[in-house]
């Protein structure tokens, strides 16, 4: 290790002192250098499921929902022991829960050699930003193309802003609700590049398939998805988006 590469250079190190290191599930004080403490990591709802490889679910709706992205990678299935870490992830923004799915999601990836061009993720309404003070999908975004070494572009998209709630409607209403929903920016050339999208959770896909249809539409070569957690049930009324 050289002397750069020291600890006492990694400013984890020293907010450590002040704000205790925390497991992005559990939330237990952990090492400054770790993200979760080993019994979470170990006790995690892994995909131990064979799912579609391209829309990335257990049931495939490539054709029913008329899918357009290329293919889906997720780590976790999205359940109870999963769930408050997610909304935390949405509400409070721990570093660490994007670090670690974002290794994660990176490690999958690499394995399969894809070549990424781009990584982007999907955009909140600047009225959600204004509330959270950040976006989500960003956060995981950013981490996953620092392990990849790929450039990262928050702003590639843009969300209307909109008062519906979509966990409240139906794939087809949601499939419906996403058109038009989401802007291609223009600040970065896609035309030809294979684009790697974020987002934290997948439900019905409809999310993911209206940003990859932009994406699409402005020249992306192709549209690969990778999301921290995935929901076993497309139809599950109580399910995030």
């Amino acid at each position: 290790m050289g002397f750069r590469n020291c600890f006492i250079f990694d400013k984890r190190f020293w907010l450590d002192i002040i704000f205790p290191n925390r497991c992005a599930f559990c939330k237990e004080i952990i090492p400054w250098d770790d993200y979760s403490c080993e019994s979470c990591a170990e006790k995690l709802p892994y995909i131990d499921k064979e799912i579609c490889e391209r829309c990335g679910k257990r049931i495939c709706i490539c054709e029913s929902a008329g899918i357009c992205y290329d293919r889906c990678y997720s780590v976790v299935w999205y359940e109870e022991s999963i769930r408050n870490a997610v909304v935390r992830f949405k509400t409070e923004s721990p570093e660490n829960f994007a670090v670690f799915f974002g290794e994660k999601l990176a490690e999958k990836i690499l394995k399969d050699n894809l070549n990424i061009d781009i990584v982007t993720s999907v955009p909140s309404s600047i009225k959600v930003l204004r509330q959270r003070g950040y976006n989500q999908a960003s956060e995981l975004g950013r981490k996953t193309a620092e392990y990849l070494k790929t450039p990262f572009y928050h702003n590639l998209l843009s969300k209307k802003n909109s008062a519906v709630k979509q966990h409240d409607l139906s794939m087809k209403e949601r499939a419906e609700y996403v058109k038009g929903l989401y802007n291609f920016s223009g600040n970065v050339s896609v035309k030809g590049k294979s684009i790697l999208l974020c987002d934290d959770i997948i439900t019905t896909g409809s999310t993911l398939n209206a940003c990859a249809a932009v994406l699409k539409e402005n020249g992306a070569r192709s549209v690969i998805c990778a999301v921290a957690a995935n929901t076993d049930y497309i139809n599950n009324k109580n399910d995030l988006q």
